[in-house]
Parts: C-alpha cells; sequence; structure tokens
C-alpha cells in the first residue's frame, strides 16, 4: 500500500535527486510519560503490549514496502531521539529488532537521567516535531517527495508548547507533509487533532487500545495516495475553539496576549507563554 502512495510521484523524485517513493517518519512515545499515561495495563493497553505491537506493526511495514525511506524517532520528557532508519539498517537485522535494541539503550539512559533528576518536564513533542520536518526536509532534497508523519502518543500535549507545536503544524501543512495521530491513553491530543486536520491527514483514538496492531494496520499502512480508495476513521467536529495556557479549559471568552496571542481564562500579571507583563487599566 505504501508502495503504490509513492508511484506518481517516482518520476519527480529521480529528478530531485531523492531516492524513495515516499518517506515515513514515526514518533513513538517513550519513557515516564507513557508508562504514567499507559499504567500496568489491567483492563487496556499495558506498556510492554505497547511496544510489542509497534515492533510488530514496524516489521509489517517493511514487509509491505521495502523501499519507502522509514524513520522512527521517539519523544519523552528527556528529548527527542533517532532510534532507526531504514536505508541505514543491515540487511540481516530487520526493522523491529533494530528499534528494539534502540529502544533498550534509551530507556537504560532515561532511567538514569531520571534518577539523577526526579522532577519531570513536559513531553518534548514539539522538538520532536521540529527534528521530524527537518529530517524530510534533507531527504527530500528540494523536490516534492510524498511524506507523512505518524504519531503515537499517550499523554496530552503540554499547553506551554502551543506555539511551537502550531508553528510545526503550519510548516507541516506549507512543505505538504501529511500529519497522522495514534491517541492511546485517556483524554483528546487537541494539537494533534488540529494537526491532521490542516495537513490531511488521520486522527484516530482507538475504541479497543488493546488492539492497537489491528489499528494501525487498517488506518496507518496506507499512504496519502491510497487512502482515496479506503473508508478510514473522520474527526467528527474537531473543536477549533479556544483552549487558555494556564488551566487548559475551553473558553467562549477570554484574555489574550498582543504578543504571541496566548489565550487565559483569568488576569494575569505577565503571559504565562512568552513573559511579557501585561497593562491593566
Amino acid at each position: 500500500m505504501l508502495a503504490r502512495s509513492g508511484a506518481p510521484s517516482q518520476a519527480g523524485t529521480e529528478s530531485t535527486g531523492c531516492k524513495f517513493p515516499s518517506i515515513l517518519e514515526i514518533v513513538l512515545e517513550t519513557g515516564s510519560s507513557l508508562r504514567a499515561a499507559l499504567g500496568t495495563g489491567k483492563g487496556g493497553l499495558g506498556v510492554d503490549s505497547y511496544f510489542i505491537q509497534i515492533l510488530a506493526f514496524l516489521n509489517l511495514l517493511s514487509a509491505l514496502d521495502g523501499q519507502a525511506a522509514v524513520s522512527v524517532r521517539s519523544v519523552s520528557d528527556h528529548g527527542s531521539t533517532l532510534l532507526y532508519e531504514s536505508w541505514k539498517a543491515g540487511t540481516a537485522q530487520g526493522a523491529a529488532a533494530a528499534v528494539h535494541a534502540a529502544l533498550l539503550a534509551l530507556a537504560e539512559r532515561e532511567e538514569g537521567a531520571d534518577a539523577a533528576r526526579p522532577t519531570r518536564r513536559v513531553l518534548q513533542l514539539s522538538a520532536a516535531l521540529s527534528h521530524v520536518l527537518c529530517h524530510v526536509n534533507r531527504l527530500r532534497r528540494g523536490g516534492d517527495t510524498p511524506a507523512r508523519v505518524l504519531c503515537v502518543l499517550a499523554s496530552s500535549e503540554p499547553s506551554t508548547q502551543y506555539i511551537p507545536l502550531m508553528n510545526a503544524v503550519f510548516a507541516a501543512q506549507r512543505d505538504g507533509v501529511v500529519m497522522d495521530c495514534c491517541k492511546l491513553g485517556s483524554g483528546e491530543a487537541r494539537f494533534a487533532q488540529h494537526a491532521s486536520q490542516l495537513t490531511g491527514g488521520v486522527y484516530l483514538k482507538p475504541s479497543e487500545p488493546q488492539a492497537l496492531l489491528q489499528n494501525l494496520l487498517m488506518v496507518f499502512a496506507a499512504g496519502p495516495g491510497a487512502r482515496a480508495q479506503l473508508i478510514l476513521p473522520t474527526s467528527a467536529g474537531v473543536d477549533g475553539g479556544a483552549t487558555c495556557m494556564c488551566h487548559r479549559r475551553p473558553l467562549t471568552m477570554g484574555r489574550v496576549c498582543s504578543v504571541c496571542l496566548s489565550v487565559f481564562c483569568e488576569p494575569l500579571p505577565a503571559c504565562l507563554t512568552c513573559g511579557s507583563e501585561f497593562v491593566t487599566g
């Protein structure tokens, strides 16, 4: 399915020097934020099952289309780490084995960092998306190779990253990069919903998260070119309303910072996003 999505642009990619028919960047949530969001998995999807099904999905992607450029990147409260690039992996080592080894090394480093820094930080999603878009731009080499980003998230995006997240979304929209999201755990990912809507991607919150592999294969294995032939889930009534940056409350009326356009539900002495002081009276 991935091969068909990139086929129409092969002539264009050859002329611009890109050697791949399509590009897929996968962003996986890892670390303490994932463990906090999924818990032990009793009555739902646990961390162990999450990784097992992700690794199976990567191997099946390789079987569907071994010519696409597939990259896997982690995101956690520690930052973003590149785990795998399909064109650099050895032929004897499959995608799942390579990512599994990288995840074990990453977990060891993050556990040591957690012990030295017990205070949790926020999920560094904006950093991961910025790295991904730079990676796509480098692979395209000035061309228009079909590219998409698949984010698999369990925790909610931090409101403090509203500006860099939306900047990444607008950059993806301008460059024609499709952004998909599979949201696990409780709650919705509002920024991911907007990203999928603006870039023509798919946002999915599985009703049965235990069947993560099935959802990934049925919804996200096909590229944008093949999706016209499929019946995919749609986000019914994406809430485009404002949310306050201080408490993440949906608002109909609020106070807006004139510098960064952040919205707040109550009076504050200074903007929590950019630090500009508010003048009253």
